[in-house]
């Protein structure tokens, strides 16, 4: 009869082997969501922010995940970063992480249009381990209850802000723009760095890649919603900056020079105009655009906007085609060597052996 000890050493020598047999395996509880909200009373008119933050016990590799809001009632102005793209009541987070990273926070800032209960929700989302493995899938939503502003107009207009020297004013595509004289470190870009520079006869801190040198101003609009733009030095002119991560980060460049075939049009894509090239022969939502990568290598690329893929083309003699992949056939010739390698060695070893057979029976004679 087995003693109550020996049955402790026996779930604890299983548990051991279940564990060490499956090191990808999770418990429910190693992820969590939290959703929260700056303010506990929020009126027409005013700005909020929602924080998003997943938790885990184990290294976050990657996240995905889809958001919605009640546009009707509250209207996206900025936050969430390169990782996030939300824009008429929707959006998504696509993210890496790291072996060091057990956190990911992500903040998103309202503008109260209506009153009413918002919901903003986070769905179908996926926390893959750094390892590669599924740690949780988890929803969660809240409720943001809007107040009727107590100004006798039911919708009052959005503040402009007071832009004076920390500004600085200029124009893109007819509308206003304003430029921070001062980038903060913690707005940056991924891979950005802090870098000074001189923008329309003032000094201006902005950001640079150190590796493509791809310069970046702050802006803000007049409906307070912040974006980077790229920062031609040259032609001094700015340039919408979109990013989209394919196993390397490629920033998207407009298009000025029209092709044979290719007529310009301008699409928006993650909320910013962007100059593309479009033909007949492309399917729905493909397009032609200019992209350099992480690395400081640019060149022309076909954009699918509805999955977000780049696929690499090259221009010769103003003709637009596809980069194709070769397929890698040394494997196949190396292992074909080696097995013809093998062959006349069996066919070696099998004539000496018939030789030999051969002078035994011989002797034996």
């Amino acid at each position: 009869m087995i003693t109550t000890k020996y049955k402790k050493i026996l779930l604890i020598t299983i548990l051991s082997i279940i564990l060490a047999g499956f090191p990808n395996l999770t418990f429910a509880e190693s992820v969590s969501l939290d959703i929260s909200v700056d303010l506990d009373e929020i009126k027409v008119g005013e700005l909020f922010t929602v924080t998003v933050q997943f938790n885990s016990n184990e290294p976050i590799g990657a996240l995905s995940a889809d958001i919605s809001y009640d546009d009707q009632l509250v209207s996206y102005q900025h936050g969430g970063g390169n990782a996030s793209m939300v824009a008429n009541g929707s959006g998504g987070i696509n993210d890496t992480g790291s072996p060091f990273t057990h956190s990911l926070t992500y903040a998103y800032t309202f503008l109260a249009k209506e009153s009413g209960e918002a919901n903003f929700a986070i769905k179908s989302s996926e926390v893959i381990s750094y390892d590669g493995g599924l740690l949780d899938s988890l929803s969660k939503n809240v409720k943001i209850r809007i107040l009727q502003s107590p100004s006798e107009d039911d919708t009052p207009p959005i503040k402009t802000p007071e832009f004076k020297d920390d500004f600085i004013e200029t124009e893109i595509g007819g509308k206003a723009l304003y430029v921070f004289s001062e980038a903060k470190e913690n707005t940056l870009p991924k891979h950005f760095e802090l870098k000074s520079f001189t923008f329309k006869e003032r000094e201006v801190i902005g950001a640079q890649h150190p590796i493509t040198e791809t310069t970046l101003v702050h802006t803000v609009d007049d409906q307070l919603k912040e974006n980077w733009y790229i920062y031609d030095m040259t032609t001094q002119q700015l340039m919408p900056y979109v990013t989209v991560n394919i196993n390397k980060a490629y920033t998207l460049l407009p298009v000025y020079e029209t092709i044979v075939g290719y007529d310009l049009e301008t699409i928006n894509i993650m909320g910013v105009n962007l100059a593309v090239l479009k033909a007949d022969h492309l399917p729905k939502g493909v397009y032609l655009t200019s992209a350099i990568n992480e690395v400081g290598a640019s060149g022309y690329y076909f954009i699918d906007i509805n999955d977000q893929t780049l696929q690499k083309a090259w221009v010769d003699n103003q003709i637009i085609e596809t980069e194709i992949e070769q397929p890698n056939y040394w494997p196949i010739y190396t292992l074909a060597f080696i097995c013809f390698i093998l062959l006349i060695a069996v066919l070696i070893l099998r004539q000496q052996y018939q030789n030999k057979m051969k002078r035994r029976g011989n002797n034996h004679e």
